[in-house]
């Protein structure tokens, strides 16, 4: 089923953000890292399933609250296989697939904060927070070796370097 693979990267976000919360107690393995898309992925369908909660039904004010169009909104939501049956109530739904692949329960839509899905990877956003941890992560794991680094990340040493300029992660100032 689509759900036990989605748990399981719910399980990884958590672990990352634990050790990201304590990377000096952490005792990180290769495993522990996530494919940046992966990532996205995760953060923004959850993003977009609280919005259509909080906009139930209205995919422009959907759209709106994601800083995004509704043609934007509308290849998000089958790239990221949220399929709702047309005329039934989406509340429903959107809160089925929040509590099965999120383990997220919302009763009060009003206490729904949505962040827009550009603003996400904005320093300071979700997406950018795990990612730079991730990186810190892997850097910290093998000793300031970017090549090693870049490799469990699954992306090239130049690509690596970019985004540590792109990260705020000064690499000189990296040690075990």
């Amino acid at each position: 089923s689509r759900v036990e693979p989605q748990k399981e990267l719910r399980e990884k976000v958590l672990r990352l953000k634990s050790l990201i919360a304590q990377p000096s107690s952490a005792v990180i393995s290769k495993t522990d890292f996530i494919p940046f898309e992966d990532l996205k992925k995760f953060v923004e369908k959850r993003e977009i399933l609280r919005a259509l909660l909080k906009s139930p039904g209205r995919r422009g004010e959907t759209a709106a609250l994601l800083g995004i169009t509704r043609m934007g909104l509308w290849k998000k939501l089958r790239t990221y296989g949220i399929l709702l049956r047309e005329g039934s109530e989406v509340a429903p739904q959107v809160r089925d697939i929040l509590r099965e692949e999120f383990d997220e329960t919302i009763e009060d839509v009003d206490q729904i904060t949505i962040t827009p899905l550009p603003r996400l990877r904005e320093k300071g956003g979700e997406l950018y927070k795990l990612i730079q941890g991730q990186m810190l992560l892997a850097l910290r794991l093998y000793k300031g070796n970017v090549p090693a680094s870049s490799k469990v990340l699954k992306i090239s040493s130049v690509t690596f370097y970019a985004m540590c300029k792109t990260y705020d992660i000064p690499l000189r100032d990296i040690s075990a």
